[in-house]
């Protein structure tokens, strides 16, 4: 056959091919047309005739907030105030009550108190479900609505309507927000100076927690440390950075972490640099129930690279990366799930339907309702303190790094 012969026979497919793609981005437009004039159809008929008057912007906020939550409980719309404290956040500084909180099947929950914080002091605890912020429900709110209406001015009063989790009767809590103050590290301390055992606590993880880590450590390895305790039970996460510096001081090469969802721009590795210090110093890393995100991609990875011995129980089971979309107004932002934390190894730790998710620890150390709730007591109130009351999870990394090695 002819080169002409050929080019002609291929045409026809060719032109084919183009009218279905037309066809299919036409089809695709319409439908995307159709369902923006619904939209705009639904806005004109309240705004006609809703019993009250509801101001334009009230009902796009709405349908942006109701657009993301039918995602997932971390998916949301920020509107100027939303997006001013997320970013506040991670400064290490905020005016509130200082607790984290998360949406649990739909429900406003404590992940944890911050120590020494009002919510702290005034007996809230992780697992608590916040029904009420100044006798309104939470029902209603969004994840970054209910934050905001626990901020305000320091000294000003707000009253929380909680369930503690061992509890079947609400109960009010009034407290006074303050500035909080968050640093990473608490109770840097050599727990027995005779066999050189270091232990401290990492409570949230945010711009500065690698360097207070990584000084914190220096100071102890001054007093003598041989090995180190690190304690992320009830650690509540934080930016995905300073867990990446966490594990870059305790390792030397190779992944840390990586991202992957749909888009191919979600695909992102992290990796340790070869400046770490501490790549030889024995680690034990204790975890529970109420570790979630950033901790557990600091045990997670640890673990994978056989850099640490992770003790306690199985951890919350959040591994989901959210990304901060800015709109065209420049002022409000979505943010959305856009990819998932996988370990070295390539394990997901996000919990689902088909599975619990979390850090299993090599050695595990379950305890009672009431052995945590003590244990919580004491974090949250004497927070620069270890624990003093009979903490079997310690107890076992102790003994773990006293056996010969």
């Amino acid at each position: 056959m002819s080169k002409k012969l050929l080019y002609l026979s291929i045409l026809p497919w060719l032109l084919l091919c183009t009218m279905v793609v037309v066809d299919w981005i036409s089809a695709s437009n319409r439908d995307a047309y159709r369902e923006a004039e619904i939209i705009a159809e639904v806005r004109e008929k309240i705004l006609a005739s809703y019993v009250d008057t509801v101001p334009s912007e009230k009902l796009v906020k709405g349908a942006l907030q109701g657009m993301m939550s039918v995602l997932d409980d971390y998916s949301e719309y920020l509107d100027e105030d939303m997006l001013r404290q997320l970013y506040e956040n991670t400064e290490g500084e905020f005016i509130g009550v200082g607790i984290v909180v998360t949406l649990e099947n739909g429900v406003l929950s404590v992940i944890a108190p911050l120590e020494d914080s009002p919510a702290a002091k005034a007996g809230i605890l992780p697992g608590d479900q916040i029904l009420k912020i100044d006798h309104i429900s939470t029902e209603i709110m969004g994840l970054n609505e209910a934050v905001l209406k626990l901020r305000g001015n320091p000294g000003s009063s707000i009253t929380l309507t909680v369930l503690h989790e061992n509890s079947k009767i609400p109960k009010d809590i009034s407290m006074l927000r303050d500035v909080i103050q968050i640093h990473s590290v608490k109770a840097a301390t050599l727990i027995d100076p005779q066999a050189g055992i270091g232990y401290l606590r990492l409570t949230k993880f945010n711009k500065q927690t690698g360097k207070e880590l990584a000084q914190a450590i220096e100071n102890l390895v001054q007093q003598g440390m041989k090995s180190l305790i690190l304690d992320l039970r009830f650690n509540p996460g934080g930016l995905v950075d300073a867990a990446v510096a966490v594990v870059d001081l305790f390792v030397q090469d190779g992944v840390i972490v990586y991202t992957k969802g749909r888009s191919p721009d979600s695909y992102q590795v992290f990796r340790a640099t070869p400046q770490s210090g501490y790549e030889s110093l024995p680690l034990v890393v204790l975890v529970n129930k109420r570790s979630a995100s950033a901790s557990e991609i600091v045990s997670g990875s640890l673990q994978d690279h056989h850099r640490a011995t992770v003790i306690g129980e199985r951890t919350y089971g959040k591994a989901l990366v959210q990304t901060v979309l800015g709109l065209r107004d420049e002022k409000t932002a979505i943010k959305m799930t856009t990819a998932r934390y996988y370990t070295p190894a390539g394990r997901s730790l996000q919990k689902t339907k088909e599975q619990e998710g979390g850090v299993v620890p090599d050695i595990a150390v379950i305890i009672s309702v009431d052995e945590e709730q003590t244990l919580m007591q004491e974090f949250y109130q004497n927070a620069s303190k270890v624990p003093k009351s009979t903490d079997l999870q310690l107890q076992k990394a102790v003994e773990f790094l006293k056996l010969p090695k």
